[in-house]
């Protein structure tokens, strides 16, 4: 190995320092990295292991230097698909590996669940009376039964129907907020403030993403969706809002 001795700035910057392979040239002409570059390659591997950014980044060594080629997150192609859930030109669809109109791949749960709730109208087709499969008996939304319910809701209900459920939902949240304050315990109190702000944060994540007001994400809709395990948490969180307003009460009496 030939060592060439290198001038050093006390301000030199990445872009001004010389390439290491400049003076550090193997006798086999093959690159070795510095231990600098080594403990530098590492800590980007771990921070980009930390942030957990979809499919993990791949570092690559081109020629000497780090490059970083990151491959689409989910939580990009999530937010894509939440701006711009149509298009006019063919993209690259992850499914089929072919070239089609996002609506027709990515968005395509979404799409056809704006359909669904545009359907509904004012008034709502009527309880039964929802269109929700082909004359092939394929469905239009799929999983309408439990991330899309409330477009089944909005179709058949119209938009008076399922702004009375969201009204119930309102008061399950005011009602909480209020055994809440009533309650004498520092515990009681964060406990039911608690249930009663996950129950709220898990409607408005699912309403919000059927309606793109946020990125759609997959959850269910509480006391309504199909889901055993579902069902039996939602009766948890009503339980333990039960049990601290009963101990509430019980210092009044």
């Amino acid at each position: 190995m030939v060592l060439m001795e290198v001038p050093r700035t006390e301000h030199a910057t990445a872009r001004d320092r010389p390439r290491p392979d400049a003076y550090i040239a193997p006798a086999d002409g093959q690159y070795r990295r510095t231990p600098e570059e080594e403990d530098e390659l590492r800590a980007l591997e771990d921070l980009f292991w930390a942030l957990d950014l979809g499919p993990r980044h791949r570092v690559e060594l081109l020629e000497g230097r780090i490059q970083v080629s990151p491959k689409p997150a989910y939580w990009h192609e999530r937010v894509v698909i939440w701006l711009h859930p149509w298009t006019t030109h063919t993209v690259f669809c992850p499914s089929t590996g072919t070239m089609a109109l996002r609506q027709d791949c990515q968005s395509y749960q979404l799409v056809k669940s704006l359909y669904s709730i545009a359907n509904g109208g004012f008034g709502g087709t009527g309880l039964g009376k929802g269109t929700f499969t082909t004359t092939d008996g394929h469905q239009l939304i799929p999983y309408v039964n439990t991330d899309f319910i409330y477009s089944a809701l909005a179709q058949e209900l119209g938009l008076v129907g399922v702004s009375a459920l969201l009204l119930v939902y309102m008061v399950f949240v005011a009602r909480g907020m209020k055994i809440a304050l009533q309650a004498d315990e520092g515990f009681s109190k964060l406990l039911a403030a608690g249930l009663t702000f996950g129950f709220a944060l898990q409607t408005y994540i699912i309403v919000g993403g059927v309606l793109r007001v946020i990125p759609l994400t997959g959850i269910t809709l509480p006391f309504v969706s199909y889901g055993g395990s579902s069902v039996v948490a939602n009766f948890l969180v009503l339980a333990g809002l039960l049990l601290v307003s009963d101990r509430a009460n019980s210092g009044v009496r």
